[in-house]
């Protein structure tokens, strides 16, 4: 994938960024998070003074982030804590009024190739360093997507003393609060963000200070998703799990494996409970529901 830096273009490019374009088959091709990553590396390149920020910089870092509906803006900020006037900011962009002192800046390398008049090779972007990206994605867009990029930030091997450095320093600002909440929730086990954003929505809920919470539940061979109360088993599935390309074996093999898994925890004397990450998005009282109806019988 090449991106090219050029104020012009022609009908077989797609415009990332005023400066940047880059070939319209390859880029449409591209799964969404990959189009928003390459969106976000497009406007790092043509914003020269800007670093990207938040959601923008988690792409860049290869953080989980929730996707958000519709497309989603290029989040950035300038050292100084100021904005641009909104006439110079392209559609889709969002400045961010937030200090950043130099050691919360770093360089990224592009893992794509990048053409211009003068260059040929792989620069690098400004972004802000994984911690403060993740202190700001958990200020700025709420507890269950700050936890779902904390969780990932932490499973990366990245320090969780970096977290609370960062959420000192910032004391006082906007969300800072509910950042400090993500970083005390945050575990490094989780194994997809579909599993994060099930346990960030069992903590927003209340439902895990009512009841116990474990992720990644060893049971015999197998570890479950979430276990809660140690008898009901909850398991996200992903569509990767069943792209036929998983490990290796065909897509009826992992369906067969996931039923024999079932099979043995129900023998087992356990209560599984599968959901997908559809149901998390767009069904999630319906989801509570399952769970609190399940746990209430249970009760009875």
């Amino acid at each position: 994938m090449k991106l090219t830096k050029t104020r012009t273009a022609n009908a077989d490019c797609t415009r990332l960024a005023p400066q940047v374009t880059v070939d319209a088959q390859a880029y449409t091709s591209l799964p969404v998070h990959e189009q928003t990553r390459l969106r976000c590396l497009a406007a790092a390149l043509s914003a020269h003074r800007a670093v990207l920020a938040a959601c923008s910089a988690a792409r860049v870092h290869r953080l989980w982030v929730l996707s958000a509906r519709g497309e989603e803006d290029i989040e950035l900020a300038l050292a100084g804590g100021t904005a641009p006037p909104n006439a110079q900011v392209p559609p889709g962009w969002r400045y961010h009024k937030m200090k950043l002192p130099p050691g919360d800046i770093v360089s990224v390398s592009v893992s794509v190739s990048v053409s211009a008049s003068a260059e040929e090779g792989a620069p690098s972007v400004r972004a802000t360093s994984p911690a403060r990206t993740v202190v700001d994605l958990a200020r700025l867009h709420g507890f269950v997507r700050g936890l779902v990029a904390a969780d990932s930030y932490l499973a990366r091997g990245y320090e969780r003393a970096a977290l609370e450095a960062v959420a000192r320093r910032l004391r006082g600002t906007r969300g800072i609060g509910q950042a400090r909440q993500v970083i005390e929730a945050a575990i490094g086990v989780s194994e997809s963000p579909y599993e994060s954003l099930a346990r960030g929505l069992l903590i927003h809920s209340g439902l895990a200070q009512r009841h116990r919470v474990e992720p990644q539940a060893r049971i015999g061979a197998f570890r479950v998703d979430l276990l809660i109360d140690g008898w009901l088993a909850l398991e996200v599935d992903g569509a990767s799990k069943y792209d036929g390309q998983t490990y290796g074996r065909a897509v009826e093999d992992v369906i067969r494996s996931e039923r024999d898994r079932e099979v043995y925890l129900q023998n087992q004397g356990f209560v599984v409970r599968r959901v997908t990450p559809r149901q998390l998005f767009s069904g999630y009282a319906e989801f509570m529901e399952m769970l609190t109806t399940t746990l209430r019988r249970a009760r009875r």
